[in-house]
């Protein structure tokens, strides 16, 4: 960890140098050009730091959000009608059509969604003479 933090800062320092370097031809005394392009090289580096983790924060947020999207579709295990029977998940959508192709027999199916009705009743706690009886007396 120390190694590269003192290789970084070498990198930062020389790259300063030889940036302050062609500034003495222009007038520009080294060290204050060495100390300005020091600090400038931080400040890109923070910013250019702060794109990058924003860049991969969203990037998390895209595969946070395609995962959910992905765990919502209902699928279902189904058989195919051929000789074979080869048995495949295939993803069921209420508002389309379901079909796929049959690993198999490489042949289209349709996928056929059935919905049933049950009704909700009630359990009975009492013992089933009392409930008997006050239905026979009733």
């Amino acid at each position: 960890m120390v190694k590269r933090l003192v290789s970084s800062l070498s990198i930062t320092f020389a790259v300063a140098a030889i940036g302050a370097w062609p500034l003495i031809y222009l007038g520009i005394p080294f060290f204050s050009s060495w100390a300005f392009l020091t600090v400038l090289q931080f400040v890109g580096f923070y910013f250019y730091n702060e794109h990058v983790s924003r860049k991969i924060a969203l990037q998390e947020q895209q595969l946070l959000l395609a995962h959910e999207a992905e765990l919502s579709k209902q699928t279902s295990e189904v058989t195919c009608p051929c000789d074979r029977g080869v048995k495949c998940f295939v993803p069921i959508n209420l508002n389309d059509r379901n079909e796929y192709v049959c690993p198999g027999c490489k042949k289209d199916i349709n996928v056929i969604v059935d919905l049933k009705t049950a009704l909700i009743t009630t359990p009975i706690l009492e013992q089933p003479e009392t409930v008997i009886k006050q239905t026979i007396l009733s």
